[in-house]
């Protein structure tokens, strides 16, 4: 059996600026690395031999322009000649060495413009006899780090590389200390090969390290004179890294450098402010960056109880009072914790078919705070993604349906703010959490993050730890829960990013940044331009909607590894499409008989690999057609089928079938190799969606 993802891999990959050479990628540049002198590498390579019979058959003849053409072409082959050759001179000198470099000396300063050869020369003419054994040493010890680390490059294992990472750094620090800065800057730009992208993968990259060790490469060679096809190359991703903010700060400028100043110099003050609770009674208040604020409460988080008697806490709130069902439309909460309905600090929760404020307290001593939800009991004639449903209390159980309604608020300075739990877990300020929420495709996530509301504004952004108020950046830091926070003035270097939407306008859509960033979120609605810090950023969050009221149609937003990715440097505007053209994510179980297409993973994709998941009043109702791989067309298009009443759910006991369309068996007329098609002519929230063949 064969199984298919139509989802199509977005890699996002180093971009090296042109270089006077053509740029190679970093795999390309690290394997240059094999080409060490003899007694390194105890062999000639094919191109070593046709580089040295050719520049020695110019030298017989005189032909200077020959020359500087082999030395241009086969640069790296004449770095390894020359150093052997130098070597070769400081243990054995005679008049072939002698006119050997001479020649490449003359012809390297035309084509390089440098003294590499000299200072080859130079150096070990001049290397003392103990610190001519303590390099042999040395050289032994490289090149086992070396033959490891092309033996990882197999399996890529993090830990290695992070080993050889420290033992290539410890090398290249010895290298120097003897002053051979060719081998030192060959170890550098390992350890920065260890660290990087490339082989490390994006989450698990130290760029840092990766900038660090580039730098230190470059500049060893450039204490010899030495820019070959390494160097070229390196050079762009040292930049590149530089722009995004890694790498070591080599200015030192004493304990105020780099931080915020004044209109007169003086250092900015760190700002405090104690929050105070705030209740938000009404979902329409504020524009907020949630999928659960509309009155479509059965998209909402719920508690569920059974029959009279039955608890459940507050789910998500640690600490969290219980629920008591005390009648059969009668509900309390247990506020003072002693485990009954019955005492005098508890809460009653009216169930009267509209949005009932509840507030409890949690946590001790300066942590001591109010949580807030709305709560709303279901009807007796629901719509429940068009099935018509029965939601209002029973004698067996009971669910109320609830959404946040908990802020703080407080002053920074002059500036007000108020932050929103969102995410419902009794903490302000916290970073973003991930549920398999009902109506999500497998192993896939909706984000919930708390919002926050800068200035007298009525428009809600993501809680960022690091966030803009007024023309400065804070690192905010809320403390107890959100009692107090605190905000301390930081200087970054930043770009800037806009959204380029088609087809729907998202009514919100957050990035989400990574490494120092990983917990700083941006909306990019709402303005035509949004300041960022300079790093990389990933599609997190967002929702698009059509209608209104209860005809509302709407789907969250969220990304995944196939995903496009985004790197914003110093300076830059950057745009991040989303949006239409639609297509589909499914998997298909494929075999020589049959071909299945699994309902609960269809999944709306757009642009940019972002997903849009929980579609609500618009299931996808795609057909499927089936080809030859390669023919033109496909065979006729066949529904999936629909859930349509509420028996059909009852049956099956999942609510998340409704959310999907069902599986879809055909028979395989095309073998093992089929490919697989899903198309909808016109959804009522998309219009048209086709994948690709896959």
């Amino acid at each position: 059996m064969r199984r298919i993802r139509s989802t199509a891999t977005l890699l996002c990959l180093t971009a090296l600026t042109a270089a006077p050479r053509a740029a190679a990628s970093p795999l390309a540049v690290a394997r240059l690395l094999s080409a060490n002198p003899p007694s390194i590498r105890s062999f000639q390579t094919p191109e070593d031999r046709e580089f040295r019979e050719k520049f020695q058959q110019a030298m017989k003849i005189g032909a200077r322009d020959e020359m500087k053409k082999l030395i241009d072409r086969h640069t790296d082959q004449a770095v390894v000649w020359i150093i052997e050759t130098a070597e070769a001179i400081g243990n054995a000198p005679n008049d072939v060495l002698f006119d050997r470099m001479a020649a490449l000396r003359e012809a390297w300063k035309a084509a390089e413009e440098t003294d590499f050869p000299e200072k080859m020369e130079r150096y070990f003419s001049m290397l003392k006899p103990t610190i001519r054994r303590d390099r042999i040493r040395m050289r032994g010890e490289y090149q086992r780090m070396l033959d490891e680390y092309w033996a990882n490059n197999e399996k890529k294992d993090g830990s290695t590389y992070a080993r050889l990472s420290t033992e290539l750094t410890s090398i290249a620090e010895a290298f120097e200390s003897i002053g051979d800065y060719y081998f030192a800057s060959q170890a550098w730009v390992l350890v920065g090969h260890c660290n990087d992208e490339a082989l490390r993968g994006q989450d698990d990259a130290d760029l840092d390290l990766a900038c660090a060790g580039f730098l230190k490469c470059l500049q060893a060679r450039d204490k010899i004179g030495l820019r070959d096809m390494i160097y070229v190359t390196v050079k762009p991703r040292v930049d590149q890294l530089t722009k995004l903010g890694f790498g070591p700060n080599a200015k030192k400028l004493g304990p105020d450098a780099g931080k915020p100043k004044g209109p007169t110099g003086e250092v900015l003050p760190t700002l405090e402010s104690k929050l105070s609770f705030e209740l938000i009674d009404d979902i329409h208040a504020f524009t907020r960056p949630s999928y659960f604020l509309d009155e479509l409460y059965p998209t909402w988080n719920a508690i569920s109880l059974g029959k009279k008697g039955s608890k459940a806490p507050v789910p998500r709130v640690e600490e969290a009072p219980e629920i008591h069902r005390v009648g059969s439309a009668e509900l309390v909460l247990d506020a003072d914790r002693d485990g009954s309905a019955e005492g005098k600090a508890d809460v009653p929760i009216p169930l009267r078919g509209r949005l009932e404020p509840v507030t409890f307290e949690i946590g001790e001593g300066p942590a001591r705070r109010k949580v807030a939800f709305l709560a709303i009991t279901g009807a007796e004639k629901e719509s429940y993604q068009k099935i018509e449903m029965y939601l209002a209390p029973q004698d067996a159980q009971l669910s109320i349906y609830i959404t946040p309604a908990g802020s703080v608020v407080g002053n920074l300075g002059s500036t007000p703010i108020r932050i929103i739990d969102e995410d419902l877990n009794g903490i302000y300020g916290n970073p973003a959490t991930s549920w398999g929420n009902v109506g999500i495709s497998k192993d896939h996530y909706q984000p919930d993050m708390d919002s926050m509301i800068i200035g007298k504004g009525k428009r809600a952004v993501p809680f960022s730890e690091y966030t803009k108020i007024g023309d400065l950046w804070y690192q905010l830091v809320v403390k107890d829960g959100g009692t107090s926070i605190e905000a301390k003035p930081v200087s970054l270097k930043t770009g800037k990013v806009s959204l380029a939407a088609k087809g729907l306008k998202p009514n919100f859509l957050i990035l989400k940044g990574s490494k120092k960033y990983e917990n700083s979120y941006f909306d990019l609605v709402g303005s035509k331009e949004v300041e960022v810090p300079v790093g990389r950023y990933s599609i997190y969050y967002g929702m698009v909607s059509k209608g209104k009221k209860k005809q509302l149609m709407k789907a969250a937003i969220i990304g995944d590894e196939h995903t496009k990715t985004f790197e914003v440097e110093e300076g830059a505007k950057v745009e991040i499409p989303i949006g239409a053209p639609y297509g589909f994510d499914f998997e298909a179980r494929v075999d020589e008989d049959s071909v299945l297409v699994v309902g609960k993973s269809v999944c709306v994709i757009g642009r940019s690999g972002e997903r849009y998941e929980r579609v609500w009043n618009a299931v996808p109702r795609p057909s499927v057609s089936l080809r030859k791989p390669g023919s033109k067309r496909g065979s006729k298009p066949e529904p999936m089928p629909a859930i349509l009443d509420q028996q059909m759910i009852y049956d099956t006991g999942d609510w998340a079938v409704a959310w999907f369309p069902g599986d879809l068996e055909l028979p395989n007329r095309y073998g093992a190799e089929a490919e697989v098609q899903l198309t909808e002519k016109k959804n009522k929230l998309f219009g048209k969606i086709e994948s690709a063949w896959k």
